[in-house]
C-alpha cells in the first residue's frame, strides 16, 4: 500500500499562487511515490477535486445537516465546533504524513483567528497526538497582526517535525516573535519549481514592448480599508495610460478571482479615457491557474506587478519587474534577484517613481535578464535539494 499524505493549505479559494503551490507539491509527491494515496485538506474541496484531480476534504469537518445547523446556531455553535475537533483528530489518524505547502501561511493577511489559524493548530494539534509528521514547506511568515493568531501560528509551527521558509524576512520575522529557528533551512518559493517550457520563449525585444501590469484588489492588510484602494486604483490607471501614451502596449494581469473587478474597472478607465485606441493596446484574459498567469507573463518584456506569485512568475521567467508590494516578502525576493530597487508599497504608490523605475529597468533590460537567469538557476538547485531533506525528515523517503 502506497504512503498516505495530505496537502493542507487555503486551495480552491481562486488564489492562482495558492493553486500553483498545490500543483507544484502534488507533482512533487507523485514522483517520490507514484502509488501515494494524496489527499488535500483545504477551504472548498469541490474545486480542488474539479480542477487537481485529487481527493479532498474541508478543514473543518461540521455537519451539514440543515437541523444539526438550526441547533447548532442556538447553541452557539459549540456542538458544530465539538463534533469539528473529534473528526479532524480521528481523520489526522488516516495519514502517514501531512505537508502544509508554500503560501503565506505564518502570516494573517485577510484571514480571522478562527479561519486559516486556527485550522491549521487543529489539524497539526491531532497529527501531532496521533504520531502523524507535519512538515512546512517553504512557508512564507509575518506579519501576524492578531495576538490570537499568533497564538496560533506559533504552536502549529512548533508541533512541525519539519519546518522551511521561503525568504530570510520569513525566518527573521519568526525569529522576532521568539520562535526557535536554528534548525530551519530557507529555501525557494515553490512556484519557482512550477513547469514552464511550453511558454517561456520571450518575444521579440524591440519596440513596441508589453508591459504586465499586475492588479489587485488591496484594501489594507486586514482587506476592510476601501479608501486604500480607492487611492490605488486611479494611480495604477495612470500609470498605465503613461504606459500606452508612450506607444507600447498593456497586459493587465491577477492573481486572485477577486482581482478581477479591479482589471475591468482599471480597462474600462482606459477605454474611456482612450477611446481610439487599437483594441489589441491592452489586453486582460482572467487567469485560472498559475500557468495561465505565466503563460500571459511570457508575452510580455517587463512586469509591474502586486501580488507576490505575479511577481514571481515574471522572475522566473526572466522577465525585469518592478514591484508595488503590500508586504516585505516582495522586496526581500527582489532583493535576491537583483532588482531590489525597484520596489515600493502599495499604501505609498508613487507614480512618478514609478515612472521613472520603469524606465530604468527598461533601460538595463539585457543585464537584468542575466541576473535573474544566474539566480533561476540557483533556486532551482536549492529546490531540487529540498526534495531530498523533505524526503528523509518526514518519512517519505
Amino acid at each position: 500500500m502506497g504512503k498516505r499524505i495530505a496537502i493542507m493549505g487555503a486551495f480552491g479559494i481562486g488564489n492562482t499562487g495558492n493553486e500553483g503551490t498545490l500543483e507544484v507539491m502534488h507533482a512533487l509527491l507523485r514522483r517520490m511515490h507514484p502509488d501515494a494515496d494524496l489527499t488535500c485538506i483545504c477551504t472548498y474541496p469541490d474545486r480542488v477535486r474539479h480542477d487537481h484531480g485529487i481527493s479532498a476534504i474541508p478543514l473543518f469537518l461540521h455537519p451539514t445537516a440543515t437541523l444539526f445547523r438550526t441547533v447548532n446556531r442556538a447553541l452557539l455553535r459549540v456542538p458544530a465546533a465539538l463534533i469539528d475537533v473529534y473528526r479532524t483528530f480521528r481523520r489526522a489518524g488516516a495519514f502517514d504524513a501531512i505537508i502544509i505547502p508554500g503560501t503565506g501561511v505564518l502570516d494573517d493577511f485577510s484571514t480571522a483567528p478562527m479561519g486559516w489559524p486556527y485550522a491549521a493548530f487543529k489539524w497539526s494539534l491531532a497529527a501531532k497526538l496521533r504520531g502523524i509528521p507535519v512538515a512546512l514547506v517553504s512557508v512564507g511568515a509575518g506579519p501576524i497582526t492578531s495576538a490570537l493568531s499568533r497564538w496560533f501560528m506559533l504552536r502549529y509551527a512548533g508541533m512541525a517535525s519539519y519546518r522551511s521558509y521561503r525568504d530570510d524576512n520569513s525566518k527573521r520575522f519568526m525569529e522576532s516573535i521568539g520562535f526557535d529557528t536554528a534548525k530551519d533551512p530557507v529555501y525557494p518559493d515553490l512556484a519557482f519549481a512550477i513547469a514552464t517550457e511550453p511558454f517561456a520563449a520571450p518575444p521579440r525585444a524591440e519596440p513596441p514592448f508589453t508591459v504586465g501590469i499586475g492588479v489587485m484588489a488591496y484594501a489594507g492588510w486586514r482587506g476592510v480599508d476601501a479608501g486604500i484602494y480607492h487611492a490605488y486604483l486611479p494611480k495604477i490607471t495612470e500609470f498605465a495610460l503613461w504606459i500606452l501614451d508612450g506607444g507600447h502596449r498593456v497586459r493587465l494581469l491577477t492573481g486572485d478571482d477577486v482581482d478581477q473587478p479591479t482589471a475591468e474597472a482599471v480597462l474600462a478607465a482606459i477605454r474611456e479615457a482612450r477611446p481610439t485606441l487599437p483594441p489589441d493596446a491592452v489586453q486582460f484574459d482572467p487567469p485560472h491557474t498559475l500557468g495561465d498567469v505565466m503563460r500571459q507573463v511570457s508575452e510580455t518584456h517587463v512586469v509591474v506587478a502586486t501580488r507576490f506569485h505575479n511577481v514571481v512568475s515574471a522572475l522566473k521567467l526572466d522577465r525585469p519587474v518592478v514591484s508595488i508590494g503590500y508586504s516585505k516578502k516582495n522586496d526581500e525576493l527582489m532583493a535576491e534577484m537583483g532588482l531590489g530597487e525597484f520596489c515600493q508599497h502599495i499604501e505609498q504608490l508613487d507614480v512618478a517613481l514609478l515612472q521613472a523605475q520603469f524606465a530604468r529597468v527598461l533601460a538595463g533590460r539585457d543585464a537584468y535578464i542575466k541576473g535573474m537567469q544566474a539566480a533561476n538557476a540557483l533556486l532551482r538547485a536549492r529546490l531540487a535539494e529540498q526534495e531530498a531533506v523533505l524526503a528523509s525528515r518526514i518519512g517519505l523517503a
